[in-house]
């Protein structure tokens, strides 16, 4: 073989590589910049993007978003699941955007980093375990928030993991086993990768058909099963708690309410600075 033809393939394949990292960290700046006024980030309905089709940086169409894998505990989206080419692909939910159209997503990785990422297995039973989530950050050149250079969190699984289309619809019971309502919905703040708040449905315990309740993630520990959530509220507690309308994100999205909300409940906001939480959320 030609030794010059071989020095020239693989400095093509290193030039290669390093576009495609610049590519990904020139993705992360873009999606990030002029948002940084808001700390709450980008705030969307998990109903209006589960589903959605998706394309890639060049703009090609690949599939859509079937599901994202969460933890209530710590707050945090642990990576998003694309269906494309009959396969699941995790990807970090900081590098996926809503479309300008509000109708579609855009993937910010070039369509071939995307189709050979790690593969997401419907049939895979743990997804508390934080290595394959690590190794997804660590796939497109990003550092996970919990990382600390094993793949671990804090050497312990996930605390209160979750798929978001099993989590919507799921019922929500009180330590006492009272019935409390349901998961209606999940607020995400995508450029921060976090489930801001889980939307409440509490009418039928409260008597009133509009009784939606904003309530931070971390209020809600694992049920016997994954379409059951526990609570340590309780009604009256629910029944003085602040409202949200159905539709209205740019409630959810203002700091000052939403840290207002946080603190009713008794939790401490992730978007404001020295919130002393660990890796995995629980208070140190």
């Amino acid at each position: 073989m030609n030794l010059k033809l071989l020095k020239s393939g693989a400095l093509i394949a290193v030039l290669s590589c390093a576009s495609l990292g610049q590519q990904l960290i020139a993705a992360t700046n873009v999606i990030s910049s002029g948002q940084q006024a808001n700390p709450l980030g980008m705030i969307e309905e998990s109903s209006q993007l589960l589903g959605q089709p998706f394309k890639s940086s060049e703009g090609a169409s690949l599939g859509k978003l079937q599901d994202m894998v969460v933890d209530l505990e710590s707050g945090h989206i642990l990576y998003a699941v694309l269906s494309a080419n009959g396969k699941n692909y995790a990807f970090p939910p900081n590098l996926l955007r809503p479309a300008a159209d509000k109708k579609s997503l855009v993937a910010h990785a070039p369509k071939a980093k995307i189709t050979a990422a790690p593969v997401f297995s419907e049939s895979d039973a743990n997804l508390a375990n934080p290595s394959f989530a690590a190794s997804v950050f660590q796939y497109y050149g990003l550092q996970a928030w919990w990382d600390n250079g094993s793949g671990a969190a804090s050497g312990k699984n996930f605390g209160n993991v979750h798929r978001l289309s099993q989590l919507n619809g799921a019922t929500v019971q009180s330590s006492a086993n009272q019935n409390l309502g349901r998961i209606d919905n999940s607020i995400l703040d995508l450029r921060s990768g976090h489930v801001a708040f889980l939307i409440l449905n509490a009418s039928s315990l409260l008597g009133n058909a509009n009784a939606l309740l904003a309530v931070p993630p971390n209020a809600f520990t694992a049920g016997q099963n994954a379409k059951v959530l526990v609570t340590g509220l309780d009604k009256n507690t629910l029944a003085s708690a602040p409202r949200w309308t159905r539709n209205n994100l740019n409630e959810l999205s203002n700091p000052a309410k939403a840290a207002s909300i946080y603190s009713f409940y008794g939790k401490q906001p992730y978007f404001q600075s020295g919130t002393g939480l660990s890796p995995t959320g629980r208070n140190p």
